[in-house]
């Protein structure tokens, strides 16, 4: 069992993290062991301010962002701003409105990237873009790109279907927003943030958005993705089974919707792909009750130039 204390704020301090699983969680560590262990085990307490020198690098190099990434959590704050504007019975804002704050918080958090010093003292409450930390900053070019996808992102939102259907359905159909929730799979905390849950006598819909084009080298990503979602679905809300469950992907850029049906095999292949990449994660572990890493040396650095380019922990893990 793990040792605990607290700090003046009566928040506990553990000296391990807890082990749970998320599809993030399991993406990195198929991308790369390394920044798997990095992101999960050697941040680990690294915003105490007595933390290591190392462990707070560590942990503040966790907290950086890229641009496209940003964007896409900007377009789902739009989301979850629009559904609730829905839920409490008011105008969904304008296109106009929406534009400008997305574009604002884009503007703020190329202002903050611009500050290490600052970042380095609060990485939890500051922006820090990759292309900054790493590069020389957003070319006029990927300015560009941003710029049309935001635009043709919050375009496609407001002229969904999907919009025009939930603005009719009643409001206590609406289950989930786009919250971090988990369920439990035999022990472990299973985590996902479903973007939109909607529940009737007959069926349950799960919707995502995507920020980017629908593309087949996604195509396996994300079908696990919504299989996730349709187990968290049916362990939240106790589906019963003869209740269909659906899947709606829908590619905000270039406004396309991907339409699936969840079958009871798929809720059996995601439960056992779930265990398998437990099994997988725990292989890591030098002691399975506490979740203590092995060694750094025991988590590979990929081969992939490309993950590595992108990768948070370069700074540390090139030394």
């Amino acid at each position: 069992m793990q040792a605990l204390s607290t700090n003046q704020s009566g928040f506990e301090i553990k000296p391990y993290p807890d082990f749970s699983w998320s599809l993030s969680r399991h993406a990195l560590l198929e991308e790369c062991p390394r920044a798997h262990y990095y992101h999960y085990y050697a941040s680990h307490n690294g915003w105490l301010k007595d933390a290591p020198e190392q462990t707070r690098k560590v942990y503040v190099l966790k907290n950086i962002t890229n641009i496209y990434l940003l964007l896409g959590s900007l377009i789902h704050e739009r989301a979850k701003d629009v559904i609730n504007s829905i839920v409490n019975k008011r105008p969904p804002p304008s296109l106009e409105i929406l534009t400008k704050i997305t574009r604002d918080e884009l503007r703020k958090a190329v202002r903050e990237s611009r500050d290490k010093d600052a970042f380095y003292r609060s990485p939890k409450y500051r922006c820090m873009l990759h292309e900054y930390y790493y590069g020389e900053g957003i070319t006029e070019e990927q300015g560009e790109r941003i710029i049309e996808r935001m635009e043709a992102c919050l375009k496609n939102l407001l002229e969904c279907e999907l919009i025009k259907k939930i603005s009719s359905v009643d409001a206590s159909s609406i289950k989930a927003v786009d919250k971090l929730d988990s369920i439990n799979l035999n022990g472990t905390k299973v985590y996902c943030a479903p973007d939109l849950v909607l529940l009737n006598p007959r069926v349950c819909q799960i919707i995502d958005w995507k920020t980017g084009k629908d593309s087949e080298e996604n195509e396996e990503d994300e079908a696990w993705q919504v299989k996730v979602y349709a187990k968290y679905a049916k362990e939240k809300f106790q589906l019963n089974e003869a209740l269909e469950i659906k899947a709606d992907l829908v590619y905000l850029e270039n406004g396309t919707m991907d339409e699936r049906v969840i079958i009871p095999k798929d809720i059996e292949d995601v439960e056992r792909f779930i265990e398998s990449s437990i099994e997988n994660m725990q292989g890591y572990l030098e002691d399975k009750d506490q979740n203590i890493a092995k060694g750094t040396g025991s988590f590979p650095v990929t081969s992939d130039e490309m993950a590595c380019g992108r990768c948070n922990f370069i700074e540390v893990c090139k030394v």
